[in-house]
């Protein structure tokens, strides 16, 4: 399973890059898996019972052997476990073929090693039975150079397989750890419709290559990271909620997020992925964050996305420790990655930069909608190289030290208005058409002073009045694409000296992305 799954579907969504929205595609990896774990009753029917009794336990089958603190189980097969039991179950079976451990009711705990071990599988899985109510507490240490000098090997997971593994079922598993992560497959984790709340001391859920989720309900507290994959953290449904120290969700290349409802709180990163971070649907709200979205190239095709952070909401990067600024864009420089808005609603809550691009911003459909900063330090756009606007809507409002607008090369219209002084938070802003046609209206989070608004519905040649408070502020008549009123200490709309288009990807033509090292994801070393 370990080549015929991780390997290949890993493979397959790294480099499965489509068309000119930068979308990938996956194949349906649940089906996969579920193809191997139908027929549950019949298999809870035909399963081997082991009795779990404190410290010891019971078994009828030969594959089952019982030792002082362990159990192993050396063949393929269904085994149901029932009752409480302190010490390790072993998986460890050179036989093709499915092992499936069904929890039916169990407490399990061990103060010194991983409760559950896989060492060798095929095809293992962990089904949680319907209407059960099960519990793994793990109370022992994480192990690093210690293991490696006491010779014993490195279990640093309360659920911990060396091979790829599925949880599957609809029942209740509740993971305890005082020092480990709760869920570590060392390649493929696949996690569907089970029900799991994990307080974990370490990570949440890890899995080496991929972590996949559908139709789970996830609840995790993490001191480190939420939900985590070297390689690809793919959620295709469920419900899913994560507090955590460090990144709520975090894969050292790819995040794809298919659909789901999401609710994130962090210190650090709500989503952070190194290379590429695509969202196509679903709900999701970061409550609490440093910086919301965090990837070279952020996608958003569709979904509600909204960000609350004390920094940045959206930050598209390159991981590169150049200083740049808004200044080096006048140098002109090109800039192959950034932030791709193509549908969705994005709304943003932050203190630092509302989007900041170290590339380039393209937007061709969607709604942004950003609450931006009040400190002049930073602005609600900040991007190095073009923010190409050429469909949505766009309005932000914040400081007006450093702001930034969409760019000249962008086919929708913009208008800016710096405030004489600035505005305070929760004041009405409505702006109207010629025929007092209400086109937008919005009560900002924060206090501001400057706004930005971009839309098809501008029109050069056309005026619009803005109201404060439903009372007239001014009129605007749009003489250019970007139209300005009042006074702003930004940039505008970025550098033009001669600069084209900021181009798009080439990946997105069908080209694989590498690691910035410039290894191929599947070659790098495991963890």
């Amino acid at each position: 399973m370990k080549k015929r799954i991780s390997k290949v579907i890993s493979l397959t969504v790294i480099i499965a890059m489509l068309s000119a929205c930068g979308s990938m595609q996956v194949p349906d990896i649940t089906d996969a898996a579920e193809t191997n774990t139908n027929n549950l009753n019949e298999k809870v029917e035909e399963s081997v019972v082991i009795s779990l009794e404190g410290n010891s336990a019971s078994s009828d089958s030969d594959y089952v052997l019982i030792d002082e603190d362990s159990i192993e189980i050396t063949g393929i097969g269904s085994y149901k476990l029932v009752g409480d039991y302190n010490g390790q179950i072993r998986i460890n079976t050179e036989e093709e073929g499915q092992v499936q451990l069904i929890l039916a009711g169990v407490n399990l705990t061990n103060n010194s090693d991983a409760p559950i071990y896989i060492e060798q599988a095929d095809e293992p899985v962990i089904t949680v039975l319907q209407d059960t109510n099960n519990k793994i507490e793990d109370t022992s240490v994480y192990l690093e150079e210690e293991a490696e000098d006491l010779g014993i090997e490195r279990t640093n997971g309360a659920i911990y397989s060396k091979e790829d593994l599925v949880i599957n079922g609809t029942g209740d598993l509740t993971i305890t750890t005082s020092d480990k992560t709760a869920i570590l497959s060392k390649d493929d984790l696949i996690v569907y419709d089970v029900i799991l709340s994990i307080v974990a001391g370490r990570n949440g859920i890890k899995g080496n290559d991929l972590v996949h989720i559908s139709g789970a309900t996830l609840d995790i507290q993490a001191k480190q990271k939420g939900i985590q994959s070297d390689i690809l953290v793919d959620i295709k449904s469920g419900t899913i909620q994560v507090n955590s120290i460090d990144d709520s969700i975090h894969s050292n290349d790819t995040v794809l997020i298919q659909s789901g409802n999401i609710t994130l709180t962090t210190e650090d990163d709500g989503v952070h992925a190194d290379q590429i971070l695509q969202i196509d649907s679903g709900v999701i709200l970061i409550e609490d964050s440093y910086e919301g979205l965090e990837a070279k190239d952020i996608i958003i095709n569709d979904g509600e996305v909204t960000i609350n952070a004390s920094d940045d909401g959206v930050n598209a990067t390159d991981g590169s420790t150049e200083m740049l600024g808004r200044g080096d864009m006048m140098e002109g420089k090109t800039y192959d990655f950034g932030l791709h808005i193509n549908g969705g609603i994005l709304s943003i809550n932050s203190y630092g930069d509302g989007l900041d691009s170290n590339g380039n911003v393209w937007m061709t459909g969607g709604k942004l909608i950003i609450s931006g900063p009040i400190n002049n330090g930073n602005g609600s756009l900040d991007y190095n190289g073009t923010f190409e606007m050429t469909g949505g809507d766009l309005v932000a409002v914040g400081s007006s030290g450093m702001l930034q607008t969409p760019s000249q090369v962008s086919t929708i219209n913009t208008m800016v208005i710096g405030f004489d002084s600035a505005m305070n938070a929760g004041v009405k802003i409505r702006i109207t058409n010629e025929t007092e046609e209400t086109l937008v209206e919005l009560l900002p989070e924060k206090a501001f002073e400057s706004l930005i608004y971009s839309s098809i519905d501008l029109q050069v040649g056309k005026s619009y009045n803005v109201y404060i408070n439903d009372e007239l502020y001014t009129s605007i008549e749009l003489t250019d694409t970007i139209t300005t009123f009042g006074t702003t200490g930004g940039i505008g709309s970025g550098p033009q000296n001669g600069r084209q288009k900021g181009e798009r990807p080439s990946w997105i033509e069908g080209e694989i992305p590498l690691h910035p090292n410039g290894e191929d994801p599947l070659e790098l070393p495991q963890e």
